[in-house]
């Protein structure tokens, strides 16, 4: 049996034209005969195979884990491109510690680390490329079709313990949709998401981050 071809109906109708004038057919009769050259039984097969094209259909799994698999690859495009801006950051952590060990109170120790240093924009960056990887699914259980944006760092705490920074704090989270989509489209899907949380960390004069505690939330 041959397979039907759905094709658009301006074409259909143009074939059926052209059949018409080469075999002198009724419009019904010619209407007909194209829907058969593309697979169907005849013209009102073709009406009912559109109508059902147009019908919405239930996602299937293997629908969900192929746009699950196209959320992750531009996530993951999007954890390249940050990569690179933290590669291009002159951090010189090492240096920062050490004057920090000077400091004694720790009003001037965050005072120093936010106005002196770009310790704060270097663990936004790097805690944006956790969010990113998203290893135990807190955005993407919240925000099916979001992945983070960007991160903000406030409220924060610093410590240094053993030649080793210690910072604590919170974050807000902005979400964005993942997909291509019109920008005109007002629906609430396509528009940012928020998050929220906390934070404690340590970082060595090597840049090395270990988290130590890090929580996160959202507005119902």
């Amino acid at each position: 049996m041959k397979k039907s071809v759905l094709v658009a109906p301006p074409f259909l109708k143009q074939k059926a034209r052209q059949l018409k004038k080469e075999k002198s057919l009724k419009q019904r009769d010619a209407l007909d005969l194209a829907s058969m050259l593309f697979g169907f039984t005849n013209y009102q097969h073709y009406l009912n195979a559109l109508e059902d094209s147009r019908k919405p259909r239930m996602a299937t799994d293997e629908d969900m884990f192929k746009l699950w698999e196209d959320k992750q690859q531009i996530a993951m495009q999007r954890f390249a491109e940050v990569e690179l801006l933290i590669q291009k950051m002159d951090l010189q952590i090492a240096d920062h510690i050490s004057s920090a060990t000077k400091l004694s109170s720790v009003d001037e120790l965050k005072k120093f680390f936010e106005t002196k240093t770009n310790v704060k924009q270097f663990l936004e960056l790097k805690l944006l490329q956790d969010l990113l990887e998203d290893e135990e699914s807190n955005v993407d259980d919240y925000a099916q079709y979001h992945i983070a944006k960007s991160v903000t760092l406030k409220d924060l705490k610093f410590e240094i313990v053993d030649g080793i920074l210690k910072v604590e704090g919170n974050y807000d989270l902005i979400l964005k949709f993942a997909f291509d989509y019109d920008e005109n489209n007002p629906h609430d899907v396509f528009k940012d998401d928020y998050m929220f949380g906390s934070f404690d960390l340590t970082i060595d004069a090597e840049k090395n981050i270990v988290v130590e505690d890090m929580d996160i939330g959202h507005n119902w």
